[in-house]
């Protein structure tokens, strides 16, 4: 397994936190108690065990986790728990058990949103390019493959700051994430997967300043680096596995 890690300037209190589901949810329950809000969540199989991934950040706000659901259960919680003032921030699907399954982080929010779900890439950047123009931003994106298409799924928020989508191979992404940078945009949402044999990268960037680094690695040197910039004022905010 290869971890992709977006990091950028942060100090407050983290967590980081990698298991089975029964001890994800216990770990997710304490930490939330403790004053810690799950920001990111990422689902992979090692061997045969699927195991979760999440990144937590500081936070006192409102807060839920709906997971392990198909479409239909996914939507209509999504839709019940937007009326109640929280909305989504991340969302990952995954095939298991013969279904494919969706699961998503919900936080406090009244802020205008839009969720587009299985859009091919053109449809999906057609999509973004529409909804950016109204005042929302891409805040998460993830993708999977079905019937031989790559789809993709969006989570948008509000937001009227500089805004970018790129993607491409691990060259030309990390080249453009570099100028994109430079530029005043940060990576903010990571995706990892293989189309036509290729694999592709595909970033959601922000305007925002302060420092960044983007680190791949297998998990001991993924963690190496966790550690190290912790100890530079960055955070982790996004991982991806492939």
């Amino acid at each position: 397994m290869t971890y992709v890690g977006v990091f950028r300037a942060g100090n407050d209190p983290y967590a980081f936190w990698v298991g089975d589901w029964n001890s994800f949810q216990a770990k997710w329950d304490e930490l939330s108690k403790a004053g810690l809000r799950l920001v990111d969540l990422e689902t992979f199989v090692d061997g045969n065990k699927r195991l979760y991934a999440g990144v937590f950040r500081a936070g006192t706000d409102a807060y839920a986790l709906w997971a392990g659901v198909e479409w239909d259960n996914f939507k209509n919680k999504w839709e019940e728990l937007s009326k109640q003032g929280l909305r989504l921030i991340n969302l990952q699907t995954y095939f298991d058990g013969g279904k494919r399954l969706y699961a998503g982080v919900f936080r406090a929010g009244t802020n205008p949103y839009s969720l587009w779900v299985g859009l091919d890439w053109q449809g999906f950047t057609a999509k973004w390019d529409a909804e950016s123009k109204k005042g929302l931003r891409l805040i998460d994106l993830s993708s999977y493959s079905e019937g031989g298409k790559q789809l993709f799924n969006g989570v948008f928020g509000s937001g009227t700051d500089g805004y970018a989508l790129y993607a491409s191979d691990w060259s030309g992404f990390t080249a453009k994430w570099d100028e994109l940078s430079k530029n005043g945009l940060r990576l903010i949402s990571l995706e990892s997967y293989v189309e036509n044999g290729k694999r592709l990268f595909a970033g959601v960037f922000r305007a925002d300043s302060g420092g960044y680094i983007l680190w791949d690695s297998d998990w001991n040197g993924f963690i190496a680096k966790w550690k190290e910039a912790i100890q530079k004022g960055l955070r982790l905010v996004d991982i991806a596995s492939y």
